[in-house]
């Protein structure tokens, strides 16, 4: 089975290498800031704050390329090699300094906040867009109901800076003691998140002992569901994130519509298989060994 993880990223591409966060007064939501490179026309002390009085994080010399990010009245706000923080704009030209006014949030600080609400590592909070921020960000649209694109966009750093859920345990015991029975009754709803695509699908439990069989909540639901599949319907199974009654399990799924049904609105002939650890089919009563090594990738990737 392909890494679901790195074609996503080839799909979507990584941010900009330095975006940095805008949170201006007022605003309903933030937006993302640009920033522009520029090449100093003087050496340049960098200051922690826009002060002269704050304390010196170092030096850039003539010459020397720096990050633009944001202007505050006299001082521009810089990323240069390791080095981040405040120099007096007249540094650098005018044209390269002409930056939206100061965003009271940074990249770096809505990294700190994934940090605190344990989606990243402290150790990947370096102001710099990576691999590791990417994945704690769409691990928290997935926990959070947001779309699972791993981008920063408006609806997600407003979430990250204003609230959101902290990252929840993932649940992956057996299927016995998964309390997945009184989590997720009959005709119960829950919602699914694909691993791959991120696609979110609402679902209602028809049924199942050994395992979960369960029906697209709407013809919406079924429509994406069909989507997930490459638009034919299939046996294959798929790493899943399954949310229900406020638990978050590790799970896999196939998409082949059989058995019985409850809707007869939602475009969706029957029912189709969610799989917990341990869980097992009802004709073999044996764990299906696919299912169980998709469970697997899915608590890999969203405990990691």
């Amino acid at each position: 089975m392909r890494n679901e993880y790195s074609s996503l990223r080839r799909k979507m591409g990584l941010w900009a290498a330095l975006a940095m966060v805008t949170l201006v007064l007022g605003m309903s939501a933030p937006a993302l800031a640009k920033t522009v490179t520029a090449t100093l026309k003087a050496d340049a002390k960098v200051y922690e704050k826009a002060s002269k009085t704050s304390k010196v994080m170092g030096e850039v010399s003539k010459g020397n390329k720096v990050t633009v990010s944001a202007v505050k009245g006299a001082w521009v706000r810089i990323i240069a090699g390791d080095k981040k923080g405040y120099i007096v704009k007249s540094a650098v030209t005018g044209k390269e300094a002409k930056q939206p006014k100061d965003p009271g949030v940074t990249f770096e600080a809505v990294q700190n906040k994934l940090v605190s609400k344990g989606y990243l590592k402290s150790s990947a909070a370096t102001g710099h867009s990576n691999e590791a921020t990417e994945k704690a960000i769409r691990i928290f649209q997935m926990v959070n109901g947001l779309g699972a694109s791993g981008k920063a966009n408006d609806s997600t750093v407003k979430k990250i800076v204003g609230g959101g859920r902290k990252k929840p345990s993932i649940n992956k015991a057996e299927w016995s003691k998964s309390g997945i029975n009184s989590a997720f009754r009959k005709r119960g709803l829950a919602v699914i998140v694909d691993l791959s695509t991120g696609a979110r699908i609402r679902i209602r439990r028809v049924g199942g002992h050994n395992h979960l069989d369960v029906e697209p909540k709407t013809a919406k639901d079924t429509a994406l569901l069909k989507k997930v599949y490459g638009g034919a319907w299939s046996w294959d199974s798929r790493p899943i994130l399954l949310i229900a009654g406020g638990r978050y399990y590790a799970a896999a799924m196939n998409g082949m519509p059989h058995g019985a049904q409850i809707s007869k609105t939602n475009n969706f002939e029957g029912q189709f298989c969610v799989h917990l650890n341990g869980s097992t089919t009802h004709g073999s009563e044996k764990e299906n060994p696919l299912h169980q090594t998709n469970v697997q990738k899915s608590y890999n990737y969203l405990d990691s």
